[in-house]
């Protein structure tokens, strides 16, 4: 599916889901989706009852961009990050940890640029070898695949 911004994407999938997905424990799931948004900055959500705050989001990314595992900071300003750790504040999700374990981002950018058709251009967040390490935390996303697709980055 082709959305045009981030706040579509949400909207779409927020009804699909709600009548679409399977119960999992206390969560609505979809499986096997994939979307393309036309303009990825448009990324704000904006219906109300989402309670999405620039803000947060902002700072979240700071966070990644940091690469630092600790949540003692992140934690007071969403409480969802002081479920996550084992107590000791260091968690499995920061994805700018998980970008740049092995130098996998630079081996993305590196092997990209030598091949633009590679399909071993991708970064792994979840490494379930992991998966005795972090009782309560196991990061959203499985892995990101890049691919150059008309002269761009997909």
């Amino acid at each position: 599916m082709i959305f045009t911004n981030a706040n579509e994407v949400f909207i779409y999938y927020y009804k699909y889901i709600e009548k679409h997905g399977v119960l999992l424990d206390n969560t609505k799931c979809i499986y096997n989706t994939g979307f393309t948004i036309l303009n990825p900055l448009d990324n704000k959500i904006t219906k109300t009852f989402r309670k999405w705050k620039n803000s947060y989001a902002e700072l979240e990314w700071e966070w990644y961009l940091s690469q630092n595992r600790s949540v003692s900071e992140i934690k007071k300003h969403a409480k969802i990050w002081d479920k996550m750790h084992n107590g000791d504040d260091i968690v499995n999700s920061n994805y700018g940890y998980q970008w740049n374990r092995n130098n996998q981002l630079d081996f993305v950018i590196k092997e990209l640029t030598n091949n633009p058709y590679s399909r071993r251009a991708v970064l792994t967040i979840y490494d379930g070898k992991e998966h005795t390490e972090h009782k309560y935390d196991t990061p959203c996303t499985l892995n990101i695949i890049f691919y150059i697709n008309n002269n761009k980055l997909d």
